[in-house]
């Protein structure tokens, strides 16, 4: 009887050793969250974090959007274009890379398409009457500050430069 009973023993050992092996290092483990939950939660994150660099704002570097822009207008007595040229101040945690001290290399602006696409945005719904004057470029300025700090979830403006500026009929 023994004898019998020995090699089912031993089986169930190395079945329980191969169930016990298999759940803990091999079984495939469920994610904690799905993709879109951990997803939704990092994005809400970033908006707090961001919510309260706007609150206290440290001053960061002064950055030249890479190139001029040519935005036509929203005229309708004629073909409009404006070519202008920006810089942004940012905060200090906004993730630009600068180059080291001495090189030639520009910045790198991280969230440069959404920039590029909140400065088109704003421009391009302005009139040349609008931009004749300085007012009407302030009012851009503060336009394009708010788009961009909206847009950009994790780059904070802190002030803009139009640094050259046209505005000319088509």
């Amino acid at each position: 009887m023994k004898k019998k009973l020995l090699p089912i023993m031993i089986g169930v050992f190395v079945l329980g050793g191969a169930f016990f092996a298999y759940t803990t290092f091999l079984k495939p483990s469920a994610p904690s969250e799905p993709p879109a939950v951990a997803q939704a939660r990092l994005k809400k994150e970033t908006a707090a974090e961001k919510k309260e660099r706007l609150k206290e704002p440290i001053d960061g570097p002064v950055v030249q959007v890479a190139e001029p822009f040519t935005v036509n207008l929203a005229d309708r007595a004629g073909v409009f274009y404006t070519k202008f040229a920006v810089a942004l101040k940012f905060d200090e945690e906004t993730p630009v890379i600068l180059p080291a001290h001495g090189a030639k290399d520009p910045p790198v602006i991280e969230e440069l398409p959404e920039i590029r696409d909140a400065i088109i945005t704003v421009v391009s719904g302005k009139t040349s009457a609008e931009l004749a004057t300085e007012d009407g470029w302030k009012h851009a300025k503060e336009e394009i500050k708010a788009l961009v700090n909206k847009q950009a979830p994790h780059s904070v403006v802190l002030e803009v430069f139009v640094t050259d500026r046209a505005v000319q009929a088509g």
